[in-house]
Parts: C-alpha cells; structure tokens; sequence
C-alpha cells in the first residue's frame, strides 16, 4: 500500500497472477499498470524510465540529480504522457520543461515538489492531472497553454506562492479545488471555452482581488 510510482509487477512466484488495480494480496498491484510473468516493459534512457503499455509511452521516473530539467524530447521518435507520480516528493528539482510532445501530466505527477519555482508546458500537453503540481508552493506563476482542456481537481492546490496564473482558451473544465489555498494568487481571467468551474476551485484564494468568468461556463 502506498508503492504510488509502481507500473509493473512481474510474477514469478506460483501464485496466480493478480490483475493491475487489485486489493487482493496485501495490495501489491493496486498502483500498477500491468501483472503479468513477462520481461519488463520499462526503459532507461538518459535517466529517465520509460514504460510502454497499450501501445501508449510513459514518462514513469526521473534517477538523476539534476535541479533544472528539461525532459525527453520525444521516446523513440514518439509522443508521450508523464505517468501519475512519475516526480512525486523530488525535492531537489527547481525548474522543468516538458516539451511539445508531451500529450498529459498525470496524477500528482510532480505534488510534493517543494522546490520547484518555474514550470514551461508545451503546446502538446491537453489535460492535467489530479493534484498535478498540489504542494508546488515555490511556484510563483503558471502559463497554462492552448493545448490543455482540462485542469485537474486540486492540480495546483496550495501553491501558496503563486501571484499569477493564465489559463488557455482551450480549457474546458477547472477541477473541485484546483487553485484552493493559493492565497497570494491576485487576479484570474477564466476563458470563453470554460464550461465547468469545480467546487472549492478558489477556495480561501484570500488575495484575489478581480476574476474574469468568461460567457460559457454553465456550472460554478
């Protein structure tokens, strides 16, 4: 319980395998993409690890020590997604570049990451994830590009130190909690193309002094 950047367990024990996302046997494969008794579908390539699952590529961890990171330009030629948990707690990061052929962030992919101050999204990410960047509180602002439509529940949760965030007029969706806590978060403009805004998304936001709520949004 608690193994959050587990993708694989290989068996070869005599137990039957268990399925990916079972409770059973002390919840060893609940976290994991896959079970099976197969080689390892995980790949290292300057650093990073790699896994590939359903003919979709995975950006599933970071080894290195470096603080400024500017992450793989593609996998094999191809596009890929940052897996849930993939930076979870990486203390010593303090800036990333997640470059166009990047598709998704996932999950709390890089909550916890105390350090971190400067974040670039490209053009190719379209949605981010639950609790993607919760806890980031050395975050000051945040472009969220053109590309994303969906800003995940508590994506930017207690980024206590973001005075600034800009959401692309292709969002559609902005999560229960997505900027809750953000207290020095000053002014938002929410573009026409958002239709749903979360319960909580600002919640305690007690510096925010003007918001822009654009003509689409149905539900608040």
């Amino acid at each position: 319980l608690g193994c959050y950047k587990l993708v694989e367990v290989i068996n070869n024990s005599a137990a039957l395998n268990i399925e990916a996302g079972a409770s059973s046997n002390g919840y060893v494969a609940y976290y994991a993409i896959n079970v099976d008794n197969e080689g390892s579908m995980i790949y290292i390539m300057d650093n990073y690890l790699f896994y590939i699952h359903n003919g979709k590529n995975y950006l599933v961890a970071y080894m290195g020590t470096d603080t400024d990171l500017v992450l793989p330009e593609s996998f094999n030629g191809e596009t890929y997604e940052i897996h849930d948990y993939a930076f979870y707690h990486n203390f010593n990061v303090l800036s990333v570049v997640i470059p166009d052929n990047v598709t998704g962030i996932g999950d709390y992919a890089f909550s916890m990451c105390y350090g971190l101050e400067t974040v670039n999204i490209g053009s190719g990410v379209t949605y981010i994830g639950e609790g993607a960047f919760e806890g980031c509180n050395a975050i000051k602002s945040m472009i969220i590009p053109g590309g994303v439509e969906s800003i995940g529940s508590h994506a930017f949760y207690n980024c206590y130190n973001m005075t600034s965030a800009v959401i692309g007029n292709n969002v559609k969706t902005i999560g229960d909690g997505a900027f809750k806590w953000d207290f020095n978060l000053t002014s938002v403009t929410i573009p026409d193309s958002v239709t749903t805004i979360g319960d909580y998304a600002f919640w305690n936001c007690t510096g925010l002094t003007s918001v822009t709520i654009g003509n689409s949004v149905t539900t608040i």
